[in-house]
């Protein structure tokens, strides 16, 4: 890589050259968020931007001992409530499927939330500035 250069490419004009719309080109912006614990994987497959993101973390951070968080979308559900030290997860289907229910050490996930809302604005910004739009932060309309 040249030291110095830089290129700098608005993607969603890029797209339109090419006859494709935002909605055509949206899925390859999307994040995802997981939580791992002993080799299981806890997806949240409906939260594609860090502000969806930031929401839940944001309530990690400040749930009382016994509060709960739920989502559901689609033939998806999470279910997640502070027990003292320990977050429960529980992922489902919203009917009568169970794929996941772990217990996350509180401690050690809010030091990766704490390191995630540090490092991830940072990251979109650079990569904002590099194809000429966020289309992290928020859901472009």
């Amino acid at each position: 890589m040249r030291t110095g250069w830089r290129r700098t490419t608005n993607a969603y004009a890029r797209a339109r050259e090419f006859g494709k719309s935002l909605n055509e080109i949206r899925h390859h912006f999307w994040l995802r968020m997981v939580l791992i614990s002993d080799g299981e994987t806890v997806s949240f497959p409906w939260c594609d931007t860090w502000s969806e993101m930031d929401r839940f973390f944001q309530w990690l951070e400040t749930a009382d001992d016994g509060k709960d968080w739920w989502d559901a979308d689609q033939g998806w559900e999470m279910a997640v409530i502070r027990a003292g030290d320990r977050f429960h997860v529980r992922e489902g289907d919203g009917e009568d499927e169970e794929y996941f229910n772990i217990a996350l050490p509180r401690e050690p996930l809010l030091a990766s939330v704490a390191s995630l809302r540090d490092r991830v604005p940072k990251l979109i910004a650079r990569l904002a500035d590099r194809i000429g739009e966020d289309n992290w932060t928020t859901h472009r309309r």
